[in-house]
C-alpha cells in the first residue's frame, strides 16, 4: 500500500508543477495572437520613420550606411491598465509586430527593445538603428546625381490578415 502512494503523492507533485507553468505562462509570455485577432480583423500598425543620418554610399557593393529612428504604434485593449501614464514593458511580454527592414544587411539598434504601454492601450515601440542597407545606386553622375534611398519594413511571420 505504500508503493500505490508514492507513485500517486509524485504524479499529483507533477501536476502541480504542470498546473502553475501554465497559469505563470499566461502571465510572462505574450500572447501570441494579434490584438484584433477575435473580431476577425487585422491589427493597425503605424510606422513612422525618420532618416536621421546617411553616412556613406558606396557604389562598389550598392549599399548606403543610414542612421535611422522609427517609431510604431497600435491599439491592444488587452494592455489596458489602470495608470495615469505610460508604463514601459519588455517587448517580449506584449504582442507587437516582428518588424523587419527588408533591405538591411548589418544594423545594430541603439535602445532596449522596450514597449510603452497607455492606459487605454496604445502601445508603442521606438528604436533607432544604425548599419547598412543595399539598393541598387546609379552613380554615374556623381555628385550632381540625385538618390531615392529606400527604406522598406514589413512584420515577418504575420499576413495581411492579421497585420496591416
Amino acid at each position: 500500500m505504500t508503493k500505490m502512494n508514492v507513485p500517486f503523492k509524485k504524479f499529483t507533485s507533477l501536476l502541480s508543477i504542470a498546473f502553475c507553468f501554465l497559469m505563470l505562462s499566461s502571465v510572462v509570455f505574450a500572447d501570441t495572437r494579434h490584438p484584433n485577432h477575435d473580431k476577425g480583423e487585422p491589427t493597425i500598425v503605424e510606422i513612422r520613420y525618420v532618416i536621421l543620418d546617411i553616412d556613406g554610399v558606396d557604389s562598389a557593393v550598392q549599399n548606403f550606411t543610414m542612421n535611422l529612428f522609427y517609431r510604431a504604434k497600435w491599439l491592444d485593449p488587452r494592455e489596458a491598465h489602470d495608470g495615469s501614464g505610460p508604463v514601459s514593458k519588455d517587448l517580449s511580454k506584449v504582442w507587437h509586430p516582428s518588424i523587419q527592414i527588408t533591405n538591411r544587411q548589418k544594423i545594430f539598434k541603439t535602445m532596449d527593445d522596450v514597449a510603452k504601454v497607455y492606459p487605454d492601450g496604445p502601445v508603442e515601440v521606438v528604436q533607432r538603428v544604425w548599419g547598412d542597407f543595399s539598393q541598387i545606386l546609379d552613380l554615374k553622375n556623381f555628385p550632381f546625381d540625385s538618390q531615392n534611398f529606400d527604406v522598406t519594413l514589413v512584420s515577418v511571420g504575420q499576413t495581411t490578415d492579421e497585420v496591416q
